[in-house]
């Protein structure tokens, strides 16, 4: 098993382009097909603290 980390700069309180963003590096990335891809905890919520 191919375990794969992800880390990038979110789009604070937007995450459908927090979503979008994922989704394009992923597209550019060679992953293997049965891979676990390990996104942060709060990716796909638009978390902020403010």
């Amino acid at each position: 098993m191919h375990v794969v980390g992800v880390q990038y700069d979110p789009a604070w309180e937007d995450k459908v382009s927090s979503c979008r963003k994922v989704d394009e590096l992923l597209a550019r990335s060679t992953i293997a097909p049965g891979s676990l891809v390990v996104l942060p905890e709060m990716f796909a919520t638009g978390f902020s603290m403010n």
